[in-house]
């Protein structure tokens, strides 16, 4: 018996990601996913959930992390604030 085939809706439709593009030309595209979609064998993987927004990227060398990038300023304030707890003199 044949195991019926199911779609896996990994598709979704660009029409916001058209419009935040023509509302904003000058934005760059920042593409961003989770890192248990890297699998480490740099294989072609598909994304299951995709959302396009406005955001803000916070990409810099801190004292706690020399590669430090995150897209949550809340969380960058509160990381710094205990760094500077953490090494005050």
């Amino acid at each position: 018996m044949e195991k019926p085939i199911y779609p896996l809706d990994l598709t979704k439709s660009t029409e916001e990601l058209k419009k935040l593009i023509a509302e904003n030309p000058d934005l760059p595209i920042v593409i961003l996913c989770e890192a248990d979609l890297c699998n480490g064998d740099y294989t072609y993987t598909y994304a299951p959930a995709v959302s396009f927004c406005i955001g803000e990227l916070l990409d810099c060398e801190t004292p706690w992390e020399s590669e430090f990038v995150s897209t949550d300023r809340e969380d960058f304030e509160e990381r710094l604030e205990e760094w500077m707890w953490d090494n005050e003199t």
